[in-house]
């Protein structure tokens, strides 16, 4: 086989997830820099490739990442798991990369602290995920107290109704949801119930969403550079080709806090083990219906250009296609031809339909 073929595993339930296109998409810009020819695999094709050959590993649940570690090691191929985050356990046997999350989480902790939260809680962990697991088992190493940990046993529904039961008994006033997709859920029920962002309670989330982005309360959110992931993939892929031997490398990404709305205009302030547990986790977490249906129009969102995105703010404004081609200095008939193709990739009947789903997720009228 050829030195020029960089070979990509990718747990099967997440193929459509954006942070996953965008890794990929990191993945091929750099492998097109380099002239290498990027192959995306399933398990059924490890017994094919040539033993020592490295092997890039995307998935995010512990149990299916740690298999997929095993089998390629098996078979004598080079693991390298690309993710959010490492157990330590895979750290002693393959190569990684992974981002910084345990000290942006403190972060965020002590962002909160200083915009004047007293009682912060980590909302929606997923104990399936290694990289959740990781942000629960750093919000215990802190020891605080006027802290609380919001497990995602069941559905995203229950673990919110939970903590906005307890929000009103306990009266928390921040919380740092562990990804965006339950920021966007929380904050919309939370207008629901009358009770305000930020003025009432500071949410913060997780990934940098373009949905979070464009939220009617604009979301704080960490950033996860998962273009910059897959670029430094294929760079660690190249270094533990040409390196063949037992080393173990582990390359860590920086994140950065992105202030918005959703805590208040506040300026950002400067700033531990792992604990396993024999929990398998809610392995039908990103199966939820409440979370597909944000993680859809987050996959639908970085599909689209900036035209589509123009012409996704007239369709939420019940523009006409007339009003749109005068706006957008188009024809009708171009305008007609992007909006049919966008309708497709929503999965809508048709633009009402998306613009109905959009104002709902980006909690908004207008």
């Amino acid at each position: 086989m050829s030195k020029r073929n960089v070979y990509v595993l990718i747990q099967p339930s997440e193929k459509e997830f954006f942070w996953i296109t965008n890794i990929i998409n990191g993945m091929k810009k750099m492998a097109a820099r380099q002239e290498y020819d990027l192959h995306l695999i399933d398990l059924k094709y490890l017994d094919k490739l040539e033993k020592g050959v490295p092997l890039l590993i995307v998935g995010y649940t512990y149990r299916w990442v740690r298999n997929s570690v095993e089998e390629s090691s098996k078979t004598g191929l080079n693991p390298i798991v690309v993710g959010a985050c490492l157990h330590p356990e895979l750290k002693e046997k393959c190569n990684g990369i992974e981002f910084e999350l345990s000290d942006v989480v403190k972060s965020v902790f002590s962002y909160l602290t200083v915009a004047g939260c007293k009682k912060i809680a980590l909302l929606g962990v997923n104990r399936s995920s290694i990289a959740d697991r990781v942000k629960e088992q750093t919000i215990i190493s802190l020891n605080n107290e006027s802290s609380r940990v919001f497990v995602c046993n069941d559905t995203l529904a229950l673990c919110v109704d939970d903590f906005i039961e307890s929000y009103e008994k306990e009266h928390f006033d921040g919380v740092l949801c562990v990804n965006d997709t339950v920021a966007i859920y929380l904050i919309n029920l939370l207008k629901t119930r009358g009770i305000r962002v930020p003025e009432d309670i500071k949410v913060a989330g997780i990934g940098n969403s373009n949905l979070g982005q464009r939220h009617g309360v604009p979301i704080t959110s960490v950033n996860f550079d998962y273009f910059e992931m897959g670029k430094q993939a294929i760079r660690l892929w190249r270094y533990v080709r040409r390196n063949e031997g037992e080393m173990r490398v582990t390359v860590s990404l920086p994140c950065e806090l992105i202030i918005r709305g959703s805590t208040g205009h506040i300026e950002n302030c400067d700033e531990d083990g792992f604990q396993d547990t024999s929990e398998t986790g809610n392995e039908a977490y990103y199966y939820d219906p409440d979370v597909q249906s944000i993680i859809r129009a987050e996959a639908f969102l970085g599909e689209c250009d900036e035209l589509d995105k123009e012409i996704l703010y007239c369709i939420i404004n019940n523009d006409t296609y007339g009003e749109m081609a005068d706006k957008l200095k188009l024809t009708d008939r171009a305008i007609k031809y992007r909006v049919a193709k966008m309708i497709k990739k929503f999965g809508a009947e048709d633009r009402e339909e998306i613009a109905k789903n959009m104002k709902n997720l980006l909690g908004t009228e207008d």
